[in-house]
């Protein structure tokens, strides 16, 4: 190899590596911020899609309690609420009439809700005048597991946009760059 290819070959690398220096903190710059704010965009609709599927399925429920009398008949009480636990998020009811301490229906039965559970239930009154209040707990651990799901997806996407981006660099380089190079 003669002195003068070795020279040509060192500016090359040398082009290229600072192609790379502006290319690399340029894309992490721009897509990074980017993506994070449209996940947590993405999961702050999801939370309210959430609470209000929760919101709206527990109303129903208190719905037809009070259509149905459910605070009198136990068995249908405890089978309505039952339903609930095909939710993912279900951690427990409570059906509790007005004036007793101890819950008329506990889902799941007997245990019912747990006093130290740290999550706030929705309570909605059942019957007019209320005669009875329908407490449910739901955990957001769902909305926690699906944000760690969706970051990770997230830097996965940007990880392989980065390869992408460093691959097409790499060819535009060797196409506008190295050609000329190497006909001098």
């Amino acid at each position: 190899m003669t002195d003068g290819n070795t020279h040509l070959v060192a500016l090359r690398h040398g082009i290229w590596l600072k192609f790379l220096l502006v290319i690399v903190p340029v894309f992490l710059v721009l897509s990074v911020p980017g993506m994070t704010l449209l996940v947590e965009h993405e999961l702050r609709g999801e939370h309210d899609d959430f609470a209000a599927h929760i919101g709206a399925r527990t109303a129903r429920i208190a719905t037809i309690l009070d259509r149905h009398g459910g605070v009198s008949d136990r068995r249908f009480a405890r089978d309505l609420i039952a339903t609930l636990k095909g939710e993912e998020a279900f951690l427990c009811a409570e059906l509790t009439r007005t004036g007793e301490s101890k819950p008329f229906v506990s889902v799941p039965a007997p245990a019912g809700c747990a006093p130290h559970q740290d999550v706030s239930p929705i309570v909605l009154p059942v019957d007019r005048p209320a005669v009875a209040t329908l407490a449910v707990r739901f955990s957001d651990d769902v909305l926690t597991q699906a944000k760690l799901k969706q970051q990770t997806l997230t830097q996965l996407v940007v990880a392989l946009g980065f390869v992408i981006a460093v691959l097409a660099a790499t060819v535009a380089f060797r196409l506008i760059i190295n050609r000329p190079l190497t006909m001098l």
